[in-house]
């Protein structure tokens, strides 16, 4: 950073480690004072702009999606009801699972938290040098850590592997890893969408709840392992893949 804290040793001041937790600290102080004169904290955001960018989901879900601890999950979404924010509702085919939407007032509480959170984001990160700025953008992930598909989608391999055959030729095609990275989505992205078009239905299909569900499953699955409807199945539904083209590597 341009000026340096006269408490931390200039060597440790550069370290990418310690500017992203600096950033990162900065950052969240930032949206914390202004989150809190509407109500709210910087905790209790995240739910929120969860369910403003999915709609409603059922409280499983919303651990799943954020990785937040199931007890950690219902003590937020008590405080959110308890602030008017959101409305959990019994779902009819399971009463005690839980559909969490947003009020009026917390799509209102939505939209201001997007703004700051965009807004902030660059004031937190105002003071570092165009080298530091340099050393963001250089983590690159592929195979499920990137872009998972679920078990659902059969597909996970080959992404692995195409991913991994598109990155190498990225990087030795530009010299640049910001541009070799950004070839890099570019070329995946329309692979990677279509194989996370995943219905959710089939998610609740494949993990049934009531014993009728579960007979109803293993019937479908022994009826699909007959060698007559594996074939037809892939005729059917075996969609055109699109994969990167992978000639440019060659």
């Amino acid at each position: 950073m341009h000026e340096q804290d006269p408490l931390i040793h200039p060597q440790a001041a550069v370290a990418p480690g310690y500017l992203a937790n600096h950033a990162a600290r900065v950052f969240n102080r930032l949206v914390d004072a202004q989150l809190r004169p509407h109500g709210v904290s910087l905790a209790l955001i995240g739910p929120i702009m969860l369910l403003s960018w999915k709609g409603p989901m059922l409280q499983r879900d919303m651990v799943i999606a954020s990785a937040i601890k199931q007890p950690a999950m219902v003590a937020l979404l008590d405080k959110l009801e308890r602030l008017g924010l959101v409305k959990r509702t019994p779902t009819p085919q399971d009463r005690r699972a839980a559909l969490v939407a947003l009020t009026a007032r917390g799509r209102k509480i939505a939209t201001l938290g997007g703004k700051v959170l965009i807004e902030l984001n660059a004031q937190a990160l105002q003071g570092f040098s165009a080298d530091e700025a340099q050393q963001s953008g250089r983590v690159v992930l592929t195979g499920d850590a990137a872009w998972c598909a679920t078990p659902l989608a059969g597909i996970g391999t080959t992404l692995a592997v195409t991913g991994a055959y598109v990155l190498a030729g990225e990087l030795a095609l530009h010299d640049d890893l910001q541009q070799a990275f950004a070839r890099y989505e570019a070329a995946m992205r329309p692979m990677v969408e279509q194989a996370q078009g995943v219905p959710k239905i089939g998610a609740r299909l494949m993990n049934p709840h009531s014993r009728l569900g579960i007979q109803l499953l293993h019937g479908a699955l022994k009826l699909a392992s007959q060698p007559g409807v594996q074939t037809l199945g892939a005729k059917l539904m075996t969609p055109t893949i699109k994969a990167p083209d992978l000639s440019r590597y060659r």
